[in-house]
């Protein structure tokens, strides 16, 4: 685990395993506090990133990591910013 110090990076916990002399899998996940039922999505970057969405809820503190490929997804501001002037054209 790593001490995320500037806010701006795609994932907040990167686990490592290591399995004897095999390649060793990386898991990049990404904390998301529950609010209601929803949850805020994974950018583009950090969808081709692979980062997976753990979910938690503030009031009892349950986590759940979410299933690779049932997160939920969001335009950065720059994809935003892009489809609105294509649109515009």
């Amino acid at each position: 685990m790593f001490t995320n110090f500037s806010g701006f990076g795609p994932a907040d916990i990167v686990c490592v395993k290591t399995q004897g002399k095999g390649k060793p899998k990386v898991l990049l996940i990404d904390v998301k506090v529950v609010t209601g039922r929803s949850y805020g999505g994974l950018s583009d970057e950090q969808r081709w990133a692979g980062v997976r969405v753990l979910t938690v809820n503030p009031v009892d503190g349950h986590c759940t990591l979410i299933p690779a490929g049932e997160e939920r997804s969001r335009q950065s501001r720059k994809e935003r910013k892009k489809n609105e002037n294509i649109q515009q054209d």
